[in-house]
């Protein structure tokens, strides 16, 4: 199975051998990490999403100890800042469906919301409305076609056998709504959250808050955030992602080009200039500075992308 992963033309065999690797492997039969930071690593994001999903699997079984768990989020939760988008495929209030249009005149008054179940709707308000491509059926649903082809046969599927990016939102005193992430490498930063979950629930709150919430800050708008319970929450409070076509080009670039863009990322990170006058620089970025913001976010993929780049070249 392990050749698998050496199949550089087929990323369906290196999806499918973590999507696997569950099955084959016991505690303490032998050391997976190199394996899963091989698939964190690799070029073609479905392989990363079934990776992530994959490490999720190995924590729950036990078989991944709390010192593989944190080398391995070093790798993982750079993926918080991934381009990405979601799709909201369905408002569920007490078992109806609830539109747009009913939102506010019939939901509103029926339920005598409170301060803070109002805050929570008009936050996934917000969600829904950002969110492109979305249609209304005659039922009042809120609706988003999946493509289908290839690529939504490999996602992997939660224990409810869902498609794996799908979480249930619970707003209090309401009732839930499904947030679904659409099937074209859009839903990496959603496993990563559907792992943190995992972890809150699993550690210790002594763990949470003095291992795991540090390496997490960084990547929200909210500091204050004391748990990572609640996925919805978290996704609102995650900074802005990478631009998808900056993300493109940064993750295409040849070797050479990559390790000059890893020079100027560890220049900058010192406190030197994040300016470069290189032609390959100008054509990614359109300019000769990079912005603070972006330049962070990058800056913690810097191992990622020497990595795949190597990964792209044997």
């Amino acid at each position: 199975m392990i050749t698998f992963l050496n199949v550089k033309s087929d990323w369906r065999l290196r999806a499918a051998f973590f999507e696997s690797l569950p099955i084959c492997v016991q505690k303490n039969s032998f050391d997976v990490k190199p394996l899963l930071q091989q698939g964190l690593h690799d070029f073609e994001e479905l392989v990363v999403v079934h990776a992530i999903h994959c490490i999720t699997v190995l924590i729950e079984t036990a078989v991944l100890g709390r010192k593989e768990v944190l080398e391995l989020l070093e790798d993982t939760l750079p993926f918080l800042s991934h381009p990405g988008s979601m799709t909201l495929s369905g408002w569920r209030t007490h078992g109806l469906c609830i539109s747009d249009q009913q939102l506010w005149t019939v939901c509103s008054p029926s339920l005598h919301l409170q301060p803070q179940q109002l805050r929570w709707l008009k936050r996934l308000k917000r969600l829904e409305s950002s969110t492109p491509g979305l249609e209304y059926r005659g039922d009042g649903a809120i609706h988003s076609e999946l493509p289908v082809g290839d690529t939504e046969a490999m996602v992997p599927r939660s224990r409810k056998g869902n498609v794996g990016g799908v979480g249930v939102a619970r707003v209090p005193g309401i009732g839930e709504m499904r947030v679904q992430l659409s099937p074209r490498n859009e839903w990496i930063r959603f496993m990563v959250i559907e792992l943190l979950v995992l972890l809150d629930s699993r550690w210790t709150l002594a763990d949470t808050l003095c291992r795991l919430l540090p390496m997490v800050r960084p990547y929200l708008s909210d500091t204050t955030l004391l748990r990572l319970n609640n996925k919805l929450v978290i996704l609102s409070c995650l900074k802005s992602p990478i631009p998808r076509d900056i993300w493109k080009k940064v993750t295409e670039m040849t070797p050479e080009q990559t390790e000059a863009f890893q020079m100027f990322l560890d220049r900058g990170t010192r406190g030197g200039a994040i300016t470069c006058n290189d032609s390959w620089f100008i054509r990614v970025f359109v300019r000769d500075t990079l912005e603070p913001d972006l330049f962070e976010k990058l800056s913690r993929f810097s191992r990622l992308l020497r990595k795949m780049a190597e990964f792209r070249k044997t």
